[in-house]
């Protein structure tokens, strides 16, 4: 197997970043359409609780890559140690225990509070630029290791929709409505702009995704696989598709519907001619795919 890799050239080590809040879903998509041509990177952070004129309200970060001569410390700041994130809170707190504080915010009630206060406090920054390490934007959960603990004794899964450019705000403003209508909001929600690739079963477009973490807990597991249900029939009523790395909830019925009948017959003749004895075989293959 031959494998390339297009590389991009940096001369920084850091990143000059741009938090900026936006009042709702329409403006956060205003502001990705606008700037997407001028940033390397951009991500939005969405408050999944608020409603009415403010759902969808959060926070963009916006980063471009610093150009030859900017960063005085280059190529120190490039270095593995340089891009490690810090081991400890405030220089005393280790990391590794943080996710103990955040125990006590592990319910809606708590993240309730947790996406207000972000989103208020995003304005004593918004629209200031700083320098910002590649490990530091790109990871940011990590600065909280072992941040999935504060699920316990339950777990969490994360439900990821791709819809095209044009029917985003609505569809994501649906999707956001209905799931605060069921009463089981997202804690954590991030928004992105993808591009589209020619993959034969590829969850690309020309458009937005919107991932959702949900916890997962053994009273909610059934409503909660009957709300992700829900949220797949908007997703296909607005021309959608979906992530399969990262499902855990999808039916065989639903990806008939998501992609082209001649794609899924071209991959389950390639599936049939390469591995014959069903050899290859995941436990998300055999339940989205398995009745083929």
């Amino acid at each position: 197997m031959n494998v390339t890799i297009r590389l991009k050239n940096i001369y920084a080590g850091k990143m000059k970043v741009w938090p900026v809040v936006s009042k709702n879903l329409q403006d956060m998509f205003d502001y990705f359409e606008r700037e997407y041509k001028s940033a390397d990177y951009l991500v939005g952070w969405v408050d999944a609780f608020a409603s009415g004129n403010s759902l969808g309200r959060g926070q963009i970060h916006k980063a471009v890559h610093l150009k030859k001569g900017e960063d005085p410390d280059f190529p120190e700041n490039c270095k593995l140690e340089r891009q490690n994130l810090p081991s400890t809170f405030l220089g005393i707190i280790p990391k590794s225990w943080m996710w103990l504080f955040m125990i006590p915010f592990a319910n809606n009630l708590g993240m309730r509070l947790v996406n207000f206060a972000k989103f208020v406090s995003g304005y004593l920054t918004d629209n200031k630029p700083y320098l910002q390490g590649h490990a530091e934007y790109a990871f940011l959960l990590d600065y909280v290791p072992n941040w999935k603990f504060m699920y316990k004794p339950g777990s969490m899964i994360q439900y990821q929709s791709f819809i095209p450019k044009e029917n985003a705000v609505d569809a994501f403003s649906e999707i956001l409505k209905i799931c605060q209508k069921r009463g089981i909001v997202t804690w954590l929600a991030v928004f992105k702009k993808h591009k589209p690739d020619p993959f034969l079963l590829t969850h690309a477009l020309d458009g937005y995704s919107m991932a959702m973490d949900f916890p997962v807990t053994f009273g909610n597991r059934k409503k909660l696989w009957e709300l992700a249900g829900e949220l797949d029939e908007i997703v296909l009523k607005f021309g959608g598709k979906f992530y399969f790395a990262k499902d855990s909830t999808l039916r065989p019925e639903t990806v008939q519907r998501a992609f082209p009948k001649k794609n899924l017959e071209t991959f389950h003749s390639l599936k049939r001619k390469f591995d014959p004895k069903g050899i290859l075989e995941t436990d998300l293959y055999r339940r989205i795919m398995g009745i083929w």
